[in-house]
């Protein structure tokens, strides 16, 4: 996390304090002090940031370490207040909350505090280790030369080398090329050029001092920071590397991110079934008691365990004497990784597409709410009505003449029927009615019209009528007293968008229909006294 850390200090920082007020007086969990000083620590060590410790931070845990009672706790505030002093800054405020009011400490108890700080028996052994930890990570961050007489390194790396050579260098049908790194990397890459001449080794340095005596068949590279490995020629080559062999990383480079960044250009199995080729892609040879963790950074770094692999034994008796282990490591097969690559796009380009639609719909649903309005305030108001002066045009009329009927019968089609079609059924209907003067006129649709709406006539019928029975409670009493007279106990819901567009499609269309009827009444009225009996059918009547 530290290198996320880097990029936002403060806002990292910032939480790590909050963390630490809020357990710093929790007696009965102690833990939670200890883990969360250490973390500051581990923070304001690797970024630099102790002077930004605020005051009454630093105040707080000198009070803390003085009045706990807990050893682990007090070793661990003590610890951070050692390393709180080492900045001149931070220094400066701690000695000042040692004075401070708060605390109220006399100038013997001050004394006693430091001294349980910084133990004078210990002082000297602890600047004593502090120079000796330095040294050793100055050391491990050093390059090991490679000697000409055979000592214990150069031994060493004879037995690893010859211990590669046997299991992955032999077995391969081209001539293989090694990527070796970390800091005994010199001295390996020289014996493999001794042992064998069936690969190309590249030798991947932080520095180029002191480079010589590597053999001609080592490639020295001085390695980038492993975000710019793609533009290396060497490292991003389009000649694969057949493995990658680190010994002896940590401490020496971020074994976790060039591995990460290295992946693209190792050569892996084709097929994921594959159990003999290519099975081993990286292999890190470390101290016993370092091998857990490097084996971790390799782990996130996408790499999983190979250590089934046959050539596992050999390889770990060649270092066994010296005290190193060595742990094999594999990347997932092309085909699972272009799988995965599939996958990732496809997820990616249905979350975008459902993402573009979503935002369409919910445009449109705003669109739609506002027209809804619109059309559920104005469709029905008689002031806003268009006036409609025409009438439904009349196919064909059969029976009695306008005026002499008793009952109009006004025939309306399906938005898919001809008018025509009804004609036989419409004449034997007039034909055989002896009770009454009937009158039959058949419509078509308006002019410039094609149907009565947009919906068809399958879809009108399939939606039907909706409707709610209402009653005062939801009992069988209520419901049934609701039941004798239901032309008051009904309720329609609010019509849709859907809906509203239907029905100012047909407006028109009705106002025509009514002036068909009012022409037809209004002819009957002046030659008889009894009112005509208007009724429309058709499938487009509803």
């Amino acid at each position: 996390a530290l290198p996320i850390s880097k990029d936002h200090t403060e806002l990292v920082l910032e939480s790590v304090l909050d963390v630490l007020s809020g357990v710093l007086k929790d007696r009965e969990q102690p833990r939670s002090v200890i883990a969360a000083s250490e973390l500051l620590g581990l923070l304001c060590s690797n970024l630099g940031c102790l002077s930004k410790i605020p005051e009454e931070i630093l105040s707080a845990v000198l009070e803390e370490f003085v009045r706990s009672t807990h050893a682990p706790t007090r070793t661990q505030l003590a610890k951070l207040l050692r390393l709180v002093h080492t900045d001149q800054v931070a220094k400066q405020m701690l000695h000042g909350c040692l004075q401070g009011e708060q605390l109220s400490l006399s100038e013997e108890q001050q004394s006693m505090v430091l001294q349980e700080i910084f133990d004078a028996r210990t002082l000297a052994g602890q600047a004593v280790g502090q120079r000796l930890a330095q040294a050793i990570d100055g050391e491990e961050k050093r390059p090991v030369e490679p000697s000409q007489a055979k000592d214990a390194l150069t031994l060493q790396a004879d037995a690893l080398a010859a211990a590669l050579d046997k299991c992955f260098l032999k077995k391969r049908p081209n001539l293989p090329r090694v990527l070796v790194l970390g800091r005994l990397a010199r001295a390996l890459s020289r014996s493999l050029e001794q042992a064998t001449e069936r690969c190309k080794i590249v030798l991947g340095e932080t520095t180029l001092e002191r480079l010589s005596q590597l053999g001609q068949r080592v490639t020295p590279v001085l390695l980038p920071v492993a975000q710019a490995i793609c533009d290396d020629p060497h490292l991003a080559s389009q000649e694969l590397f057949d493995f990658v062999v680190a010994f002896e990383p940590m401490g020496y480079l971020d074994i976790a991110e060039y591995a990460e960044k290295l992946k693209p250009y190792i050569r892996r199995r084709q097929k994921e079934d594959e159990r003999k080729l290519d099975q081993v892609q990286l292999i890190c040879v470390e101290a016993r008691e370092r091998l857990e963790d490097a084996r971790d950074e390799l782990f996130s770094a996408g790499y999983y365990l190979a250590d089934h692999d046959e050539a596992l034994p050999e390889i770990r008796r060649s270092v066994a004497k010296a005290g190193l282990d060595v742990t094999l490591l594999s990347l997932p097969s092309a085909e699972k990784e272009q799988k995965k690559a599939t996958e990732t796009e496809q997820a990616q380009s249905r979350k975008a597409h459902r993402e573009q639609e979503e935002v369409a719909k919910a445009e449109q649903e705003e669109e739609e709410q506002v027209e809804r309005t619109i059309l559920y305030t104005t469709l029905f108001d008689p002031v806003l009505m268009q006036p409609e002066e025409r009438s439904l045009p009349v196919v064909y009329e059969v029976g009695a003449a306008r005026g002499e009927a008793e009952v109009v019968l006004i025939w309306l089609p399906g938005n898919e029927e001809g008018a025509e079609l009804w004609r036989p059924a419409l004449e034997q209907l007039v034909s055989g009615d002896g009770r009454c003067q009937l009158r039959v006129m058949a419509t078509s649709l308006p002019e410039g019209c094609s149907a009565w709406h947009s919906w068809t006539d399958e879809a009108t019928v399939a939606r039907g009528m909706e409707y709610y029975e209402m009653s005062d409670m939801p009992t069988d009493e209520a419901i049934a007293k609701a039941a004798q007279d239901p032309a008051a106990n009904v309720s329609f819901g609010r019509p849709t968008y859907e809906d509203l567009r239907r029905v100012e499609e047909i407006e028109a269309h009705c106002k025509q229909l009514m002036n068909l009827v009012s022409a037809e009444v209004r002819a009957s009225a002046t030659t008889s006294s009894k009112a005509v009996k208007v009724i429309v059918g058709g499938f487009s009547q509803g």
